[in-house]
C-alpha cells in the first residue's frame, strides 16, 4: 500500500497529524503534505471517486474504513485480528 494511501486511511479513522506520523514513520512535514494533497483531491469529483476506489481496494472492504487484514486472514482461511 502506498504511503499517500495509508495516510487517508489513518486520517479517515480519526488520527492525528502527529500520530499519523509516528504509525507511518514519516514526518509530520510529510504527512502535512499529504494531507494537502488528499484534501485537494476532495474537492474534485473525479479524483474523489478515484480516491474512494483506491480506499475500498487496499481496505479490503466494501466501506472505505474496512479492516483489510481481517480481509485478508479471512480469504486466505486463518484467524481474524
Amino acid at each position: 500500500m502506498s504511503t499517500f494511501l495509508r495516510l487517508a486511511v489513518l486520517h479517515r479513522e480519526g488520527k492525528d497529524l502527529k500520530e499519523i506520523a509516528f504509525l507511518t514513520q514519516a514526518s509530520p512535514r510529510l504527512v502535512a503534505d499529504y494531507l494537502a494533497v488528499y484534501q485537494a483531491a476532495l474537492g474534485s469529483e473525479s479524483r474523489r471517486a478515484k480516491l474512494e476506489e483506491e480506499i475500498r481496494r487496499v481496505s479490503g472492504a466494501a466501506g472505505p474504513l474496512g479492516s483489510s487484514a481481517a480481509a485478508e486472514a479471512a480469504e486466505k482461511g486463518g484467524r481474524q485480528p
